[in-house]
């Protein structure tokens, strides 16, 4: 039997730069290494994330629900969180089917959910 495991996500970024204060200012991922050539490795929990340079094809979505692809994100008290990102100039951008689950973009149109962690 073949085993594969999650290792990290890849995520294109026009400008790795303004991507990394993104992820790392404005919602709070751990910055683990940063490489030649504009390579920044994130983490968040348990989950790596690599930025590099490169065009996201999916960009041009409009909203959550018309991207092909999202991350979500868990959060154990979302008013406090909307006002994070609110002051790092994130605005949410809609919900997902309700009011406790928020739908904002980043820097490269990459689409996120933002829900309330059950106490």
């Amino acid at each position: 039997m073949i085993f594969m495991r999650f290792r990290h996500v890849e995520l294109f970024c026009r400008d790795t730069d303004v991507s990394k204060r993104f992820f790392s200012e404005g919602l709070g991922f751990d910055i683990e290494e940063e490489q030649q050539g504009g390579f920044v490795w994130l983490r968040s929990g348990g989950v790596e994330f690599l930025l590099r340079p490169g065009i996201h094809s999916d960009s041009s979505a409009d909203s959550y629900q018309d991207a092909s692809q999202a991350i979500v994100l868990v959060t154990d008290n979302l008013e406090e969180t909307c006002r994070r990102l609110a002051s790092h100039g994130i605005p949410i951008r809609g919900q997902d089917g309700s009011p406790d689950c928020l739908t904002f973009s980043g820097p490269d149109g990459h689409w996120f959910q933002l829900i309330q962690e059950d106490a």
